[in-house]
């Protein structure tokens, strides 16, 4: 609630609307770390350039510009604002997206706004959006623990990494890990555990703060205990991950997901399991991740 109240006040703080000539400008400011100067030079910017029947709407949040001009969309990775490129990149998109109508001429008598001048804007506003944002690196390491669904599983624990490359919303990694199933009945005719390691290509796309991600897995497996056995199973899981930025460009990951695999491995006594890998597992991981989602 708290969260809530702070994200408001923010919110009404720092949002202002502009008028040019029949046309909006509305910013919006869900980040209390922009600082004031900062939303009224891309507001009064905005307007200075913008077509003069657009409808401009800036919301600012979590490194991001999500641009809309009249209804056409683009979201934006925004940098320090202490830097004025990052004005002047706002301001580039708001021109490009409105490109079916001529820009309005600069006012004699306005004010002078820290952007650049006329001609680079012109120039820039001819990049195509895809070239403008870059790809990105990133990285991620997490321990894991879970549990498959049939009573005969065991708990499982682990640990993974993953690189990846993103681009807009969307990401592309790889990933490999270290999966062991704990000891069941140690010291028992039923003792039994496994360990995997699990190598995955893995496809993800950013829904606000959530993560949806998918991956396809092979990995090398092998049962210890009263009976050994060793195979390589092939898989797959979905799972949402959220983020939380901590220090230094590195942000706290929380996944929840659930794993399945073709088949699983069972140790049979009399007829019957007594151990088994798990066919379907839910699990939680927790880990640390580096560069943008």
């Amino acid at each position: 609630m708290k969260r809530a109240l702070l994200t408001t006040a923010i919110v009404l703080a720092t949002a202002g609307t502009a008028r040019a000539e029949g046309g909006d400008v509305t910013v919006i400011v869900q980040d209390g770390k922009v600082p004031r100067e900062a939303v009224a030079a891309v507001r009064d910017g905005v307007a200075t350039w913008m077509a003069s029947a657009s409808t401009v709407i800036i919301t600012i949040e979590d490194g991001v510009a999500t641009i809309d001009v009249d209804g056409r969309q683009r979201r934006v990775e925004i940098g320090a604002w202490s830097d004025p490129e990052t004005v002047r990149r706002i301001i580039v998109h708001v021109v490009d997206l409105g490109h079916v109508v001529e820009l309005a001429p600069l006012p004699a008598e306005a004010a002078p706004v820290e952007v650049a001048a006329p001609r680079t804007i012109v120039v820039e506003r001819q990049v195509r959006a895809d070239a403008e944002t870059p790809a990105r690196a990133s990285a991620i390491v997490s321990v894991r623990s879970g549990h498959g669904i049939e009573g005969t599983d065991p708990w499982t624990i682990g640990v993974r990494g993953e690189l990846g490359i993103g681009r807009g919303r969307w990401r592309a990694a790889v990933g490999l890990g270290w999966t062991h199933g704990v000891v069941h009945g140690d010291g028992t005719p039923e003792e039994g555990e496994y360990d995997a390691w699990p190598v995955s290509a893995i496809g993800g796309v950013s829904i606000g703060p959530v993560d949806v991600i998918a991956r396809a897995t092979i990995a090398p497996l092998h049962v210890g205990g009263v009976l050994t056995a060793s195979s390589v199973e092939a898989g797959g899981s979905a799972a949402l991950r959220w983020r939380r930025p901590l220090v230094g460009g590195s942000a706290l990951a929380i996944e929840l997901g659930c794993e399945a695999w073709q088949r699983r491995v069972a140790v049979m006594i009399g007829g019957a399991p007594v151990f088994t890998t798990p066919r379907l597992e839910p699990y939680l991981a927790v880990g640390v991740a580096w560069g943008r989602r």
